[in-house]
């Protein structure tokens, strides 16, 4: 019986193999891990920031870098990441920041975080732990969406800033406005998007 079961089991798997062939039209890829250039980034604690918070310059991304998400616009990959210090209560704070890069290998960092607490109504839901983990999507009008998870030390909430402009006509800015998504709504990654033209694009 044991023996019929193990059989069936494998018999299914192959026919969901064959089926997928390998993978599904949802699935973008294939992608290529280029080892001799990883890890293309890390911590640094040569960039200094003035934490409006802290009130005080603070190195940034001097702990950990990770958690990225990228966009490609005008053949141009922009990478967002999650950044922290050693600072505070929970040694670290996160911020996001934004590397660049022309061929997907060789990233120029920003000096300065994008995105990060500030005194603003967000704070509350956003301090000391930060902000992290930011996930992007396009819509059909060219205008870009963030979800990223605000850290305050006791409950971690998914956020939706809208931006505005982003690295429009080389400026290394983005404007955004915070909004909360709601209580339940507690991680990161939550963006629904659909294959387009070979673009993913909010729905």
């Amino acid at each position: 019986m044991a023996l019929q079961l193990t059989i069936s089991y494998l018999l299914l798997i192959l026919a969901i193999l064959e089926l997928s062939n390998g993978q599904n039209d949802w699935q973008i890829g294939p992608f290529i891990k280029d080892d001799a250039v990883n890890p293309f980034m890390g911590p640094r604690n040569d960039t200094r920031f003035a934490c409006p918070v802290r009130k005080e310059t603070i190195a940034w991304e001097a702990k950990d870098v990770f958690n990225p998400t990228a966009i490609v616009q005008n053949n141009v990959v922009k990478l967002f990441y999650r950044a922290e210090d050693y600072e505070g209560a929970y040694k670290g704070t996160s911020r996001i920041g934004l590397a660049i890069s022309s061929d997907g290998l060789n990233f120029t960092r920003i000096t300065s975080p994008i995105f990060f607490p500030d005194n603003d109504t967000s704070l509350i839901y956003e301090w000391e732990g930060g902000c992290e983990d930011p996930r992007i999507t396009l819509n059909e009008n060219g205008t870009y969406f963030m979800t990223y998870t605000a850290y305050n030390g006791s409950l971690a909430r998914l956020m939706h800033p809208q931006i505005i402009q982003i690295l429009h006509s080389g400026q290394n800015t983005a404007q955004f406005s915070k909004m909360l998504m709601g209580e339940d709504l507690l991680t990161s990654g939550q963006n629904l998007a659909r294959l387009c033209q070979q673009l993913l694009m909010s729905p």
